[in-house]
């Protein structure tokens, strides 16, 4: 019985990550107001059911959208799930990474507590989250069974200026991808299994433009990026 979700509901709030759930026809969307909902798309209606809804500030919800927050740095700025499907992490302005059982709502974890944070993720094998806190590229390893990364990171890699804005891991499990914003313009790879420099790119423009996304394609060969 959740109530299908009305386009006030959608457009309410500017729209700032998104992820496909691994396993069931869902879609995890977070906004700058606090807020993530997950969608059923398989109610096939034009705006579809809200599942799940996860505040950073207030916890968890069924079905019913969070009130938004008045706080100027809560803006939710990328989301990601396990390959399993079981957690999810979303990377918050001012307010670091928070993991969730997806199932249960509850909150596993909550990484770098004091970094604004544009873009994390799950490796593709669900051994390790990417975090960027603020101009530091962090991997930390991760138990798919408790929910729980490692305290320490196994790698920390400084773009030196401007926020790291996106990561992204490859398919194949080999190499991490990060992209640096204003004053950084960075596109560096790394290898997973020693975390050494693969590659590294900067963005030409005045002021080394800020890159906004990055992605591997599915064969894990190309490297895309949006600046």
């Amino acid at each position: 019985g959740n109530p299908a979700l009305s386009s006030a509901d959608v457009v309410r709030d500017a729209l700032d990550g998104g992820s496909f759930h691994p396993i069931k026809n869902w879609v995890a969307v977070s906004d700058n107001a606090t807020t993530i909902r997950i969608f059923d798309l398989g109610s096939r209606l034009e705006f579809p059911t809200v599942l799940k809804t996860f505040t950073h500030n207030a916890g968890f919800k069924y079905g019913k959208p969070a009130a938004r927050s008045q706080d100027s740095d809560g803006e939710c700025n990328c989301v990601s799930f396990t390959s399993g499907g079981k957690w999810m992490l979303c990377g918050i302005n001012d307010h670091g990474v928070k993991i969730w059982n997806v199932k249960t709502g509850a909150q596993s974890q909550h990484l770098d507590r004091r970094s604004s944070v544009d873009g994390a993720a799950f490796s593709s094998d669900g051994q390790f989250v990417g975090v960027g806190a603020h101009s530091l590229l962090k991997i930390y390893r991760f138990n798919v069974r408790t929910g729980k990364a490692e305290v320490t990171p196994v790698m920390t890699s400084d773009f030196g200026s401007g926020e790291i804005n996106a990561l992204d891991f490859s398919n194949d499990g080999k190499y991490v991808v990060a992209v640096g914003g204003v004053g950084s313009g960075k596109v560096k790879i790394f290898n997973t299994s020693d975390w050494s420099l693969k590659s590294e790119y900067v963005n030409p423009g005045p002021g080394n433009v800020s890159i906004k996304s990055v992605m591997f394609s599915p064969d894990s060969q190309l490297v895309a990026y949006g600046a």
